[in-house]
């Protein structure tokens, strides 16, 4: 099994009924994973020019925006779906850490 089918089967452990679909966890699970790894990689080799905290918040705020991606899709139908969700995720990854559990508890975004 592969780590991002783990994730995805975890999600839906987690989340329940409020889980994104199979396939949209799966999509999640490798962004995160594949995605995951190479960003690690290169602020591990120093890479990125960003310090511990803000790469932990930047990465911790992308997998938690992750969770709602699949509904700011489905909002999106007929409208420019690529720039409303990359402004979605941009916005809740550079949020304070209080920021971004408030926004979390609010829902997706719109």
């Amino acid at each position: 099994m592969l780590l991002a089918d783990i994730m995805a089967q975890q999600g839906r452990e987690l989340l329940g009924a409020a889980a994104p679909s199979d396939i949209d966890r799966k999509l999640i699970g490798l962004t995160i994973v594949s995605g995951g790894l190479d960003l690690t990689a290169m602020w591990l080799n120093g890479d990125l020019g960003v310090g511990r905290d803000h790469f932990t918040d930047f990465f911790t705020g992308f997998i938690q925006a992750s969770i709602h991606m699949p509904a700011s899709l489905d909002q999106s139908a007929g409208s420019s779906t690529a720039v409303g969700l990359s402004s979605a995720v941009c916005c809740r990854a550079n949020a304070t850490p209080s920021a971004r559990k408030k926004m979390m508890n609010s829902g997706p975004p719109r």
